[in-house]
């Protein structure tokens, strides 16, 4: 979450600054240097403990996905959205996932715009954890999150590991500074993926977030269908809607109406009453405890389904090689996502087979793709399967 990072200025695609704690007493230029400067050291501290945690251990992530904070409306600063990576690790608790963002380490307490656009900073891959993350973009921007399973290996998942501290211990060398051109949080993103070995070289990197997905899916990385985690702003203006009253004011939660309790428990899900109370906390007692009481006697829900944060079994992570293996992920598959989602991507697969060569540094990408194709195609008629015999090669 931002308070943890302290008073740090970080870029997404366009430079943007983090405002300072509202602990911060700004009446002295003094005190505010003061005050950046711890942020700025527990942030710098912070990160390399989550990096060296990150890349010491390998066999603990079974799996990688790429992540898009959505554009944000009306702002030019994040109307391209933001790239991030996901480690998607052993012990099953999103919330402690690390994930990766290349973002401009901001040295000085007074950010500067021309510096941050045109390389006056250097790249930072900023390591946090997935529920801080999930707090400062789709709790406090408002801004939904985008997953996208890549694929891999164990020898992958240790290349792309060795990679990042590779550059994270020699980043005048492999990182340089940050700059919107080039290097912002997708070209660095992008570029790192493709020395890891994920994607043709040359052919991998994109400096619009926005870009990144179809990149993967033109390197036969993206073949399954996007997952979405939703903002808490559909709760609050829905709550807006209902008590006929601003999202600013449903914050403040100053001018509710007295019938709120009542209108409220009329609209809302279990689940928005429970993202309600958890989003807004100056809720007046009056107001809160029959609300409280209504989820408290909701039907048992997890976390992971208040949030929409949907958990994939661990073998979507992991390359196939034999036809067994992708008939159980194409019937998994039909069990996690509608069916029209899984007719897209059956679709866009067979417009992947078509359109793109087949080449000796995409060949576990190019036959994980063939094995799914293929499944599919045995599901319709499992008279085909004398045509389709079963081996490890494309």
């Amino acid at each position: 979450m931002k308070s943890a990072w302290g008073a740090l200025a970080l870029f997404a695609f366009s430079p943007v600054a983090i405002a300072s704690p509202q602990f911060i007493d700004p009446k002295t230029e003094a005190a505010l240097a003061m005050h950046w400067q711890v942020g700025f050291d527990e942030m710098i501290t912070e990160g390399r403990r989550n990096l060296e945690t990150l890349v010491a251990d390998p066999d603990q992530v079974i799996g990688i996905e790429f992540l898009l904070a959505e554009p944000l409306k009306g702002s030019v600063m994040s109307g391209y959205g933001h790239s991030m990576l996901r480690f998607v690790g052993k012990n099953g608790q999103w919330a402690t996932d690390f994930v990766l963002s290349f973002s401009a380490l901001v040295d000085e307490p007074k950010m500067s715009a021309l510096k941050g656009l045109f390389g006056g900073y250097k790249a930072f891959p900023r390591v946090s954890l997935f529920g801080e993350f999930w707090k400062e973009y789709a709790s406090g921007e408002g801004r939904g999150i985008e997953r996208y399973i890549i694929p891999s290996n164990t020898k992958l998942r240790k290349q792309l590991l060795d990679a990042l501290a590779l550059w994270y211990r020699n980043p005048d060398q492999y990182l340089g500074s940050y700059t919107f051109i080039n290097k912002n949080c997708s070209g660095l993103l992008t570029e790192l993926l493709e020395r890891a070995g994920f994607g043709a070289p040359g052919e991998m990197k994109t400096i619009i977030p926005t870009r990144v997905a179809p990149r993967l899916s033109q390197q036969l990385m993206n073949i399954y269908p996007r997952l979405v985690i939703e903002s808490v702003r559909p709760v609050l203006e829905a709550t807006a809607q209902a008590l006929t009253i601003s999202v600013d004011e449903i914050k403040s939660a100053k001018t509710w109406p007295k019938d709120s309790a009542e209108k409220l428990l009329r609209k809302l899900s279990y689940r928005e009453l429970f993202v309600l109370l958890q989003e807004v906390p100056l809720i007046s007692e009056e107001i809160r405890r029959p609300l409280i009481d209504r989820v408290k006697s909701s039907p048992e829900l997890t976390l992971e389904e208040i949030l929409g944060i949907r958990w994939i079994h661990p073998s979507f992570y992991e390359l196939c090689r034999s036809r067994r293996c992708a008939q159980a992920l194409y019937a998994l598959e039909e069990s996690i996502w509608t069916e029209g989602e899984v007719k897209e991507a059956v679709s866009a697969r067979l417009n992947l087979l078509h359109e793109v060569q087949f080449r000796p540094e995409m060949a576990e990408f190019y036959t994980h793709l063939v094995k799914l194709t293929v499944a599919h195609e045995l599901r319709k008629d499992p008279m085909l399967e004398l045509q389709f015999p079963d081996s490890s090669s494309p």
